[in-house]
């Protein structure tokens, strides 16, 4: 398990996305599943950013558990209005992934 907390900005989302490519190298995962892991949690760091009501001490922390069939990753945030589009978790899962967020409301 590794985990991560990330202040809740557009500059962290690139740094996101760097740290859960080096996971997904790290642990054998194909360039399918890790590139699905990257925009799912770029997606979820995005919509907090944009829709939520992020304070400069908001963060973001995201919690990965690698294994070599896939990531199992947790992603939660401090903002006041965090958002999840269900959507987006909807299809996530139809493809065989699995996100967990958890946001204060």
């Amino acid at each position: 398990m590794q985990k991560r907390a990330f202040a809740a900005n557009q500059q962290s989302v690139g740094v996101i996305d760097k740290w859960i490519a080096e996971i997904a190298r790290g642990a054998g995962l194909d360039d399918r599943t890790a590139f699905a892991a990257r925009l799912c949690i770029a997606e979820l760091a995005n919509n907090v950013i944009q829709h939520g009501r992020v304070t400069p001490d908001d963060q973001i922390t995201v919690t990965i558990h690698p294994s070599r069939e896939r990531l199992d990753i947790e992603f939660q945030d401090t903002a006041t209005l965090g958002v999840l589009q269900d959507g987006l978790a909807l299809a996530f899962r139809e493809l065989g992934y699995r996100i967990h967020r958890d946001a204060k409301r």
